[in-house]
């Protein structure tokens, strides 16, 4: 312990023992003594992306495997104009969804300063410049322009400190329908046992919710919003 005190802080000394106590007194250095990387960085085995993230964005050092499944499914399509990354990390998903649609509009998403500078980062590294690329701090979508999206992917978390809650993910699919265009779909992948497909069914209605792909432990997802029907009187 002593020798740990010493080499982050400086000079410890100890006072006398009494009844096997000791008292810790450390001077610590001006400069200081520990030197620290702040940026972890590693590629995706199986792609070609090379990922940065800054402290605590989630999957610091290894992508989760939520991620990699769902980076196999992401859609390849030229008429998807604008895609939105609905609690985007460290970008991974917009980075592949960039790759296979070279002139797409990105938008990342996320409540985490740290978590949108690494996907900022991350977008320039493997798409480089000139893309149509906007990264936005945003609990959800609240403020966003209804009828304003063809496609939104979202890896929602399931986890509140210590708790198992669902709240999160269902405020992301409410404000995912309000800001996906007429036919837009919603692109969801969670653990099996989350039960998504119910809650994506209650709102966007049971036809209109699959199951894109599945393993033993995720579920791939997609919610497609249907087009307002016509009136008698039309």
């Amino acid at each position: 312990t002593l020798k740990l005190f010493e080499k982050y802080l400086g000079e410890t000394k100890t006072s006398l023992a009494w009844k096997k106590h000791r008292l810790v007194f450390s001077q610590a250095n001006a400069e200081p003594r520990i030197e620290v990387d702040p940026i972890t960085a590693w590629g995706v085995e199986g792609e070609h992306i090379q990922l940065k993230n800054l402290p605590n964005v989630y999957s610091g050092e290894s992508l989760d495997l939520g991620a990699r499944f769902m980076l196999q499914h992401i859609p390849q399509d030229a008429s998807i104009n604008h895609i939105i990354d609905l609690g985007c990390g460290n970008g991974v998903l917009s980075v592949k969804a960039g790759q296979l649609n070279p002139n797409v509009r990105l938008t990342c998403v996320d409540e985490s300063f740290m978590a949108l500078e690494s996907a900022k980062q991350n977008l320039l590294d493997n798409l480089g410049e000139g893309r149509d690329i906007q990264c936005v701090a945003n609990n959800c979508l609240d403020g966003f322009k209804p009828d304003s999206c063809d496609l939104i992917m979202c890896n929602p978390p399931f986890h509140q400190q210590q708790a198992i809650t669902d709240h999160i993910a269902w405020q992301m699919f409410c404000d995912a329908k309000q800001i996906l265009n007429q036919n837009g779909k919603l692109l969801v992948i969670g653990n099996r046992h989350l039960g998504y497909d119910a809650k994506l069914k209650r709102l966007f209605g049971d036809k209109n919710v699959k199951l894109i792909a599945s393993n033993n432990k995720f579920v791939i997802l997609q919610a497609t919003k249907n087009p307002a029907k016509l009136s008698a009187k039309q």
